[in-house]
């Protein structure tokens, strides 16, 4: 049955995700040879999850009627294994633990081995299923964006000659995460029904108006949770170990935009911002992509999909 048949489930994608990282344990024997290192990858494979990534790229290849179903479940599989390597890391750098506490040298290797199965395969299935070159460029291009949006966030609030601004703040976003988690899987799905360059650049806006709508509400679930457990709102390196000052980086937004002292912010202060201009970039995401020059049919529920994957999100430990 060709994947893009009906409307994308979860089940069907964690499975092609779970096959794909399969072939290369057996391939290298590396359950024998580096069993630690699979049981990290296999511990963020195993978590709970939405796949985001790969359905919007299997939402968007449905809506401009892609032909090859299977290159494009394998195409969104291989997106996955890109998301967990940029989660591996990411969660490092955080110091998060919360979905494997592997020893830290195992969790780097772990996601770099997840980049070169998911790159590897991208690469391969391009070239099996005679789709456009441009989706590689895509991908090269995301990966560096995000990389360069995750330094970006390191620093977002060490530049003094640099205001705290919401701008500033977008910037940022469409670099972390509006890039890799929606520009990228919906040109890569539309790439794989021949879409040209026009709707391309409107999946482009509607993308990182995603990603707003989508870090906004991830942000603010996040310091709302350590404002609940007692860190003050100025995330000062220092105030409780283990809590990065990045970490606070919408706090400062908001108390930049709001003209309000930091530390006299609270969590409902920061939801009520953060909802406030999720909602506006989630209704022009779905304004955008109504503009693309499929069916209006299609147009409309790839929209409806899309903005659904904003709504539905509670945190990122479950993208």
């Amino acid at each position: 049955m060709n994947p893009l048949h009906a409307p994308v489930r979860i089940a069907v994608v964690h499975d092609a995700v779970s096959r794909l990282f399969g072939e290369v344990v057996r391939e290298h024997a590396l359950d024998r040879t580096a069993p630690q290192l699979v049981a990290a990858v296999e511990s963020y494979l195993q978590r709970p999850a939405k796949r985001l990534r790969p359905r919007l790229l299997m939402a968007a290849a449905r809506a401009f009627e892609a032909a090859d179903g299977d290159a494009v479940l394998r195409l969104a599989a291989a997106t996955e294994l890109l998301h967990l390597f940029a989660l591996m890391h990411d969660d490092l750098i955080d110091q998060d633990t919360r979905v494997a506490a592997s020893p830290n040298a195992v969790r780097v290797l772990g996601g770099d081995l997840l980049f070169v199965v998911g790159y590897r395969a991208i690469v391969r299935v391009v070239a099996a299923a005679a789709l456009p070159g441009e989706i590689v460029d895509t991908v090269d291009r995301a990966a560096i964006t995000t990389l360069s949006g995750q330094a970006m966030e390191l620093h977002f609030a060490g530049d003094p000659d640099q205001p705290s601004s919401l701008e500033r703040l977008f910037d940022l976003y469409d670099r972390k995460t509006g890039w890799y988690t929606f520009v990228a899987p919906l040109q890569i799905g539309a790439l794989c029904g021949g879409a040209g360059i026009d709707d391309r650049e409107l999946l482009a806006a509607a993308g990182r108006k995603l990603g707003h709508a989508f870090q906004l509400l991830d942000d603010a679930t996040d310091i709302g949770t350590l404002l609940e457990a007692g860190v003050t709102a100025s995330g000062c390196t220092g105030e409780r170990a283990g809590v990065p000052s990045w970490e606070f980086n919408l706090a400062r937004v908001v108390a930049h935009e709001t003209k309000t002292p930091i530390n006299g912010l609270t969590a409902e202060d920061i939801a009520g911002f953060a909802r406030y201009h999720a909602d506006s970039a989630r209704d022009e995401a779905a304004r955008l992509l109504r503009g693309l020059s499929i069916s209006a049919v299609r147009a409309e529920e790839l929209s409806r999909g899309a903005v659904r994957a904003v709504d539905d999100y509670p945190s990122r430990s479950v993208s």
